[in-house]
């Protein structure tokens, strides 16, 4: 069975709750709803990441609880309390229709950032160095010495001794190493 909200237009329905937004901003309305649908065509728009979507998908979830608490707490006009409500009941959809874009995209609201579908598995973008990987040379496992009570490995590669001072160094001398002229070196 198909998403009846897969084929609504994100961005038409975000284009009117802001116009609504912006009408009603100059009298007593929420403040959030403006910033919140222009962040929202951002959002959209912004196709190479589903982070920004997926952000604009739960603030909006979550604003229909803001706006209920708002139209219990304030009073307003009745012209105006009519577009509050239309607005609220026009992110139910919109909410939905960000839900199947998310979908479409490959991920969805409750990964927030886990990757595709909220596994923490998948492909490695890298790898930490060290001795969690038993294939690499030169690294043991920390268990295999427990079990078999082996040593550490030590390295077999030749360590440089530390370079001495050179003539163009500038660390500070001590008495013993500078002479004074004309005093014959032992």
């Amino acid at each position: 069975m198909s998403n009846p909200f897969q084929n609504l237009d994100s961005a038409s329905l975000i284009l009117v709750q802001t116009s609504f937004a912006f009408i009603v901003s100059p009298f007593t309305a929420p403040v959030y709803n403006l910033p919140l649908f222009l962040f929202g065509f951002y959002a959209v728009d912004k196709t190479d990441s589903n982070d920004p979507l997926r952000l604009f998908s739960g603030l909006l979830g979550l604003s229909v609880l803001f706006d209920v608490i708002w139209l219990m707490r304030q009073d307003h006009h009745a012209l105006i309390g009519f577009l509050i409500v239309v607005n609220m009941l026009i992110k139910i959809p919109t909410f939905l229709s960000l839900l199947a874009a998310l979908r479409h995209r490959g991920d969805s609201l409750g990964s927030f950032g886990r990757g595709e579908g909220g596994s923490l598995g998948g492909n490695t973008v890298w790898s930490m160095p060290g001795a969690f990987s038993a294939n690499k040379p030169g690294y043991q496992n920390i268990e295999d010495d427990l079990e078999e009570g082996a040593q550490p490995a030590t390295s077999t590669r030749p360590t440089a001794p530390p370079p001495g001072p050179s003539p163009h160094s500038h660390q500070s001398q001590t008495q013993a190493q500078i002479k004074p002229p004309g005093v014959p070196q032992a």
